[in-house]
């Protein structure tokens, strides 16, 4: 089993779908904008050492037509989201990293059902690891299961409880073979979750017995 978020890292070199997830866990942190600001400052300095330049009289005017321009441009692509439904809205809210992911997979495929209140998108991304976004509706639940390997999953928005901890936007749940749990969505909020397992999930009860029979046909 992944002994830690240091082995997680140190794995992530191989497997492009943990590295997603380390991206995206620290794009939801403020990772980035610690280097934001840091690139402000550099700019900042070499500001200093330029020599100031007589500016056209109409300068103020013209830069503040742009920026009326481009909040109308921002304004037309919420409407369009808004207009593709409430699915894309969701998506354009999620971290830069995975929202990119996500939309390059709805590219060649549509979301699958995954239960009652739950559907998840499969991400080909290379590497061995399996690689999914999961959407699961306020109070619904992913059927319970174990592992035949290690299944890593970043919160992206709300919460979920799997009977054995709570876990909110940000954290991470590492589950290794043998443990069984079974996901569930707080109420109020949908939560979104990014999974990268290595081996099958194994489903318990009828869809774990449907699962089996499937596999012997």
């Amino acid at each position: 089993m992944i002994a830690s978020l240091q082995n997680l890292s140190l794995m992530a070199h191989a497997e492009p779908g943990l590295q997603l997830l380390i991206d995206t866990a620290a794009t939801l942190r403020g990772a980035p904008g610690f280097v934001s600001q840091e690139r402000d400052i550099v700019g900042g300095l070499l500001l200093e050492d330029e020599l100031p330049v007589t500016m056209a009289q109409t300068a103020l005017a013209d830069s503040l037509a742009r920026i009326d321009q481009l909040d109308q441009i921002d304004l037309q692509a919420r409407d369009a989201a808004k207009a593709a439904g409430a699915g894309l809205t969701e998506l354009l809210g999620l971290p830069e990293p995975v929202r990119n992911a996500a939309f390059e997979a709805l590219d060649t495929q549509a979301w699958k059902f995954a239960g009652i209140g739950v559907r998840r998108l499969p991400m080909d991304l290379g590497g061995s690891a399996h690689v999914e976004l999961l959407r699961i509706n306020p109070g619904a639940s992913v059927p319970r299961h174990d592992h035949a390997g290690d299944e890593v999953t970043l919160v992206l928005t709300g919460a979920f409880h799997d009977g054995r901890h709570h876990f909110g936007t940000g954290e991470i749940s590492i589950a290794g073979e043998g443990i069984v749990h079974q996901p569930v969505a707080d109420a109020g909020e949908v939560c979104y979750a990014l999974a990268v397992s290595f081996g099958d999930l194994r489903f318990q009860g009828a869809l774990g017995v449907l699962q089996r029979a499937l596999r012997l046909n």
